[in-house]
């Protein structure tokens, strides 16, 4: 038993016992379904969450686990030891808190998996700064279905397998894909295993690879205690837990967290060698109110000097509220060297073998941090500004599938004219996607004097991608595996872009024969798409009289009133283009075309992304029964389908046409849904598609009914498809904001 979590339990038991007139933002209980709900802390979102504590016990079917997600936490950051100690929450793996999982605090958003169908959440927090609490949601998911992302962040979190600590099933193959900051790693703790032992772990085992699929480099597999950490060597791991064995075992407890380090007295400085120092995240965001400090030491008669090749915090006039400090010393209270907080290139020089450089940030901004350079030999105490000759640096890229920077720029920016190219190659097979993040130079008519041009080949002279200037962001994707950067400028200027390699299934030509099946999806699916998406796939047939039915096999973009990422179809008729409909959020098309070719166009640029997109698409005659999907079941019968499907949609859609005519000024109507389907205008379409019965929304998952709605297409008769749905239909809140 976990004597914390026991005792932390038993007094917030004591706290919750304060009447909040059944408002479960105040604690009690919640049960868990196969739809999700979500709960919040007292008064959330506002940011004045006062000193209490609170508990929610959560409760599931038999053989049925919860998983635990956290969307919003905004809570008073751990302290300078990494530990959670003045707001924090707290999970545990049973309703009397004896087995925990967890705990966090400031903005983590750690997701959490129960190995049984009980779960417990505490809150603890002591007023001292007001912070506006967190939002989780919580749904139940059968015993055998284990196929979660988890962030890692600097909290240790704890996964168990399915049923412990009683025994696991056997014919499980669960998958865990961790994920970690930019630039940090995933660090595995193996607390306990037992399963059957075999050679080479042949029938039960824990397979971790470095990376987010399965067949990435495998890091171990092991069937019995490995006694050392398993460490990634980039910012993603996937867990494998494969049982077959008649014979079962209570399964696994480990303990993964991102690799995080927040200052170090053992940085040794070299006359030979040059290290860097960054911060944490760099280049990505820094953490909320950190306070960091490193110790660089050399050997003794040589001086410690240090390089700022990068430094992006919140600057103020005397640096006092984000800054990177020097010290000269073994102690941030030494003599300081230079305390700054704007990006000019600067050598810091100690004046013995010992300098200490302390990070300090506060809780209103994030940035990228910091880049430091650091060697050892005799220089001068005195600090210095070293001036910067121009340099391209290395010209030939190598694109991987993990996003990679390219910020040649000195601190300040280039300062006199400069020409670079460089060529972003990546393997045969793919494509490369470029986001341009920023970019800093001077407009001119056309970008013909200071510009960025990105071409779609290896040379500057290929097709034109893309060309900027002034002050913007923007995003390409290449045809093949090459994109070339050429950077031209007289003035000062400066660009940060990143860029990676992408199947060149996103975007390509497919034919489809008389009921053949094939499958589109989202760059990166299952695993969540990225920002700046733009992909097209044309899909044919050559069957003269057919069309292509579309059929969502999996749908989850993010939602928002302007379908800032969504999903297009269009019918194509030789060179012309006529818009099917749009979608976005959850619940996707179910349709058919007009003619024998539907181009699928796909975008995206929200900061938040999701899984993204499955479906399927089949060539068949129109007005046929509804084809088969692989393990669907048999075909009905043509008349059959046909006529029950035509009087459904006569019969719904008058009724709930005539409804809407006499409730036109209804706006609640508006509100209610949180996917979006936009109607193409040049679809004239007079019939509807008829389905197959495994493309029907599942009634398990819904709290809401699917009915049919008319939406009247101009020029033709009214489309006919499924009321959508959003997240918000799936996730009923189950309590409004409650204050004490």
């Amino acid at each position: 038993m976990n004597m914390n979590c026991f005792l932390s339990v038993c007094a917030l038991l004591l706290g919750s016992l304060v009447s909040c007139s059944g408002d479960s933002s105040c604690g009690g209980c919640l049960v868990a379904t196969s739809v999700g709900k979500t709960f919040t802390s007292p008064g959330y979102p506002n940011t004045d969450l006062p000193a209490l504590a609170r508990i929610w016990t959560i409760t599931a079917e038999r053989n049925h686990t919860i998983l635990l997600s956290t969307i919003d936490s905004v809570l008073e950051n751990y302290n300078s030891f990494g530990t959670c100690d003045r707001d924090y929450v707290t999970v545990c793996n049973s309703q009397d808190g004896s087995d925990e999982l967890g705990t966090f605090c400031g903005h983590q958003q750690p997701v959490f998996a129960s190995s049984g169908n009980t779960m417990r959440v505490s809150l603890q927090t002591d007023g001292g700064t007001n912070h506006k609490g967190f939002k989780m949601m919580y749904k139940a998911v059968p015993e055998t279905t284990c196929n979660v992302t988890l962030p890692a962040g600097p909290s240790p979190i704890q996964l168990v397998s399915p049923g412990y600590p009683s025994n696991h099933h056997s014919g499980l193959d669960c998958k865990w894909t961790i994920t970690a900051p930019f630039r940090t790693n995933v660090n595995v703790d193996v607390l306990y295993i037992s399963m059957v032992t075999t050679p080479s772990c042949l029938n039960d085992y824990l397979l971790f690879t470095d990376g987010p699929a399965t067949d990435d480099t495998q890091l171990a597999k092991i069937c019995e205690d490995p006694f050392i950490p398993i460490i990634s060597m980039d910012n993603y791991m996937t867990i494998i837990f494969h049982t077959e064995s008649s014979v079962t075992g209570q399964g696994f407890r480990l303990q993964y967290s991102n690799d995080f380090t927040c200052g170090t007295t053992d940085l040794r400085a070299s006359p030979d060698t040059e290290r860097y120092l960054t911060s944490p995240g760099f280049p990505s965001s820094y953490y909320y109110n950190l306070q960091c400090t490193w110790t660089i030491s050399a050997s003794t008669g040589y001086n410690v000097k240090v390089s700022i090749e990068s430094l992006d915090v919140k600057k103020s006039t005397s640096c006092d509220t984000e800054y990177i400090l020097f010290s000269d010393g073994s102690s941030s209270k030494a003599a300081a060297l230079g305390k700054y907080c704007d990006s000019t290139g600067r050598d810091v020089i100690a004046s013995s073998n010992l300098m200490t450089v302390t990070f300090h940030t506060d809780g209103s901004a994030r940035r990228r941090g910091f880049s430091l350079k650091y060697t050892s030999g005799r220089f001068l105490t005195t600090t210095t500004v070293t001036p910067y000759v121009p340099s391209c640096g290395t010209t030939k890229l190598s694109a991987s599938s993990k996003w990679t920077q390219l910020s040649p720029s000195p601190p300040g920016g280039y300062t006199s004219k400069i020409n670079c190219s460089w060529t972003i190659s990546a393997l045969v097979g793919n494509v490369v996607s470029v986001q341009l993040e920023e970019l800093s130079m001077g407009a001119s008519t056309s970008c013909a004097v200071n510009y960025l041009l990105l071409s779609d080949g290896s040379r500057a002279n290929a097709a034109k991608l893309a060309r900027y200037c002034g002050s913007t962001t923007g995003n390409v994707m290449s045809s093949n595996k090459d994109v070339t950067v050429t950077f031209h400028t007289i003035g000062r200027a400066e660009f940060t872009l990143r860029y990676k390699a992408i199947p060149s299934g996103c975007g390509e030509d497919k034919v489809i024969d008389h009921f053949e099946t094939v499958y589109v999806q989202s760059p990166n699916y299952p695993l969540y798409y990225p920002r700046h998406s733009n992909c097209a796939w044309t899909i044919s047939t050559d069957i003269r009289g057919y069309v292509i039915y579309v059929v969502t096999v999996e749908f989850n973009l993010i939602s928002d009133a302007m379908c800032t990422d969504y999903l297009k179809l269009y019918n194509v008729d030789g060179p012309n283009e006529y818009l099917i409909g749009q979608w976005c959020g959850y619940g996707g098309p179910n349709i058919r075309s007009t003619e024998m070719a539907v181009r699928v166009r796909f975008h995206s640029e929200s900061y938040t992304t999701y899984i993204g997109f499955k479906l399927a698409f089949i060539a068949a005659k129109p007005r046929t029964a509804p084809f088969l999907l692989p393990n669907t079941g048999t075909v009905l019968g043509y008349t059959l389908g046909f006529t029950v499907a035509l009087v459904v949609i006569i019969i719904c859609c008058c009724g709930i046409c005539i409804k809407k005519k006499s409730t036109t000024n209804d706006q609640s109507i508006k509100s209610v849904t949180n996917a979006h389907f936009v109607p193409g205008h040049s679809y004239t379409a007079t019939t509807s598609t008829t389905l197959p019965a495994s493309s029907a929304p599942s009634t398990d998952s819904l709290q809401v009914d699917h009915g049919m709605y008319c939406q009247p297409v101009p020029g033709g008769q009214p489309l006919v498809t499924l009321s959508p749905r959003g997240p918000s239909a799936l996730q009923g809140i189950d309590n409004p904001a409650c204050l004490n």
